[in-house]
């Protein structure tokens, strides 16, 4: 607040902005997702002003990725094909790259699976293009999501293994949390319920001791998927509580309709 006060007063448009994207990107961090929109709004506003596209495309970008959180798919579909017509034209092969990574996350939401393959291969080909290994890998667990998504089990987790490789050699916690996950779904999915619990809690861990409440949410719903096939009702009912207060918290609708069903089975 205080940058953007003293930007405000020496009227530096330039710092401006940044200081405003700064102070979104904080209460986005938070969860506070409309007072982070607002903000980035602002940023925007300034910077097609003196056509600033770094302040363009940041702003932009930002607010989409919100749009993608609350599940806005189409909202956030729009705002990131603006961002990539823009760093296409830069020349910035490594925020095209990120852009087309999430144009395949969005068209994967939105049950465009052919679209979401071709997104997500050329996020790849400009990621191996350029050696991100970080960007490699998530491009490499959504390909495995959109195997799964297809019921090609076999292939899903090729990607999946091949994704954990490079997660492990590099060091992204977070990632490897998120592709546990995704591995235990897996694994409940195939039935091998030793499997998936061991994965499952193996993500719960990571994404506890990362504080990543979004994740949590849809994690811990699935962990109650599985206990709920198994009726093991004991190891529901803490989860229960937990996915309770995170969905309430961040106003997650679409969970909160999925988990009142397994309210008849810990009761």
């Amino acid at each position: 607040n205080h940058a953007v006060k003293i930007s405000k007063k020496y009227n530096d448009d330039e710092k401006l902005t940044k200081s405003l994207m700064n102070l979104g990107n904080i209460y986005s961090e938070m969860s506070d997702y409309a007072k982070a929109v607002d903000i980035y709004q602002q940023a925007l506003s300034i910077s097609e002003k003196n056509n600033n596209l770094f302040g363009i495309t940041g702003s932009m970008f930002n607010i989409a990725y919100i749009y993608f959180e609350k599940r806005d798919f189409k909202k956030a579909e729009t705002s990131f094909l603006k961002c990539l017509k823009i760093f296409k034209k830069t020349g910035e092969i490594q925020n095209t790259a990120k852009t087309y990574l999430n144009l395949g996350l969005v068209s994967f939401e939105l049950q465009k699976l052919k679209k979401s393959n071709s997104y997500l291969r050329k996020s790849l080909n400009l990621n191996k293009k350029i050696n991100n290994r970080l960007e490699i890998s998530r491009v490499l667990v959504n390909l495995g999501n959109l195997y799964y998504r297809q019921e090609k089990y076999k292939q899903a987790e090729q990607y999946y293994q091949k994704a954990s490789l490079i997660k492990d050699e590099i060091g992204d916690i977070k990632g490897r949390g998120i592709l546990l996950g995704n591995m235990g779904i897996m694994f409940r999915d195939l039935k091998n319920f030793k499997k998936a619990e061991q994965y499952l809690n193996e993500s719960l861990h990571i994404l506890k001791s990362l504080n990543s409440k979004f994740l949590l949410a849809y994690l811990i719903t699935e962990m109650l998927e599985l206990f709920m096939i198994q009726e093991k009702t004991g190891k529901m009912k803490n989860l229960y509580k937990q996915a309770l207060s995170l969905i309430d918290e961040l106003k997650l609708t679409d969970l909160k309709l999925k988990i009142d069903q397994y309210k008849n089975y810990i009761n």
